[in-house]
């Protein structure tokens, strides 16, 4: 195995996200998967082990059962602590995704000789209130600990201030991709969304270019904050016959069964340094690459150089006309930004990606 003991975290809708968690199950000794529940899920944590890449056991937390969103990571903490004391190994790596699970680093360091790998995954520089306390936590641990990866080359170039580049102590980690073996059966003029719902998606605009054609249709998987504004915006606008929610769905065979069929994968974000999007890597351009649709999206973050320099979609300004030229062109060329499409999945293959962005872990103990 290339890894020994690994504690990863992870939340229900980013099981599957870059494929990240299998690459580490795949190839540790003993691979720690630490799952927190939504905020609209009951409290309750799961830990599954996997030993050389099977599933040995699943332990459940649940001691706290209330819906207060402060003593829920309280609680999220002190599992966290009793996992380290007494379930991890000595010499594990616990890659942390919030400063929470940074806090006693050092105490847990010297007790069992834990080492926290901390990857910045949010960044929210305008923020008011707790998150302005989140953010300060966050370059807190940024500036502290020994091993940062960040989200984004933007992420790296902001947060990495006076820090060395050195052996990948401080340096990025983008997500990976895989070809699936999907049959595609596209509908013509019928595209996709997938993410979680929220301000700074884009949606809105991309409703306003249904209203101009009525021939697109639009399906959209995910959930989140924005859901009842989009569908109440969705029925003031009559386009009820044009646009599918089909809220958040895990399930990998009915997620196939639903985006084989779409045409173009859509992720116009709101491209302004206010949106959080600005700063990472845009998890929705790389699911849409490995069901090989065509993405359309603005022009933010690194991915958008990288879908113009391989033709794997378009990127387009923030508003409906840009957007849906974009449409028509893909449609005139389909065949051509397919060939870009497969063109970028193998570029970002998450086995060689991950082999070179984590070889660092080994050299860690």
């Amino acid at each position: 195995m290339k890894y020994t003991n690994i504690l990863l975290f992870a939340i229900p809708s980013t099981l599957h996200t870059g494929h990240f968690n299998q690459y580490f199950i795949e190839n540790s000794n003993n691979l720690y998967l630490y799952i927190m529940p939504l905020s609209t899920q009951p409290p309750e944590v799961r830990l599954l082990h996997y030993h050389n890449g099977e599933k040995i056991s699943e332990k459940k937390y649940h001691f706290y059962k209330g819906s207060n969103r402060i003593l829920r990571y309280v609680f999220f903490y002190i599992y966290y602590a009793l996992i380290v004391i007494g379930i991890l190994p000595r010499r594990t790596i616990v890659f942390a995704t919030i400063p929470l699970f940074c806090f006693m680093n050092s105490i847990f360091a010297k007790i069992k000789s834990v080492r926290i790998v901390y990857h910045i995954g949010d960044y929210y520089p305008h923020s008011q209130g707790l998150m302005k306390l989140y953010q300060t936590l966050v370059h807190h641990y940024n500036q502290r600990l020994k091993y940062v990866v960040y989200a984004s080359p933007l992420l790296e170039s902001i947060l990495r201030t006076g820090k060395p580049k050195v052996a990948g102590n401080r340096d990025y980690w983008i997500h990976g991709v895989v070809k699936k073996p999907v049959v595609k059966k596209p509908i013509h003029n019928l595209m996709g969304y997938v993410g979680v719902l929220r301000n700074g998606q884009g949606l809105e605009m991309v409703f306003t270019v249904l209203q101009q054609n009525p021939r697109l249709k639009l399906e959209i998987i995910g959930e989140g904050p924005a859901l009842s504004n989009l569908k109440a915006t969705v029925t003031a606008l009559k386009l009820e016959r044009h646009i599918k929610f089909y809220g958040l769905v895990q399930e990998e065979n009915i997620i196939t069964n639903i985006v084989k069929r779409w045409q173009i994968g859509l992720a116009p974000y709101d491209p302004s340094p206010l949106n959080m999007t600005y700063y990472t890597d845009p998890s929705k351009v790389k699911f849409y690459l490995e069901y090989r649709l065509p993405v359309i999206m603005t022009k933010i973050t690194y991915m958008a150089d990288e879908l113009r320099h391989y033709h794997g979609g378009i990127c387009i300004d923030y508003d409906s006309s840009s957007l849906g030229r974009a449409i028509g062109r893909i449609q005139d060329r389909y065949d051509f930004f397919l060939a870009g499409v497969d063109k970028l999945v193998d570029v970002y293959e998450y086995h060689t990606l991950y082999d070179r962005q984590f070889r660092f872990f080994r050299n860690i103990f």
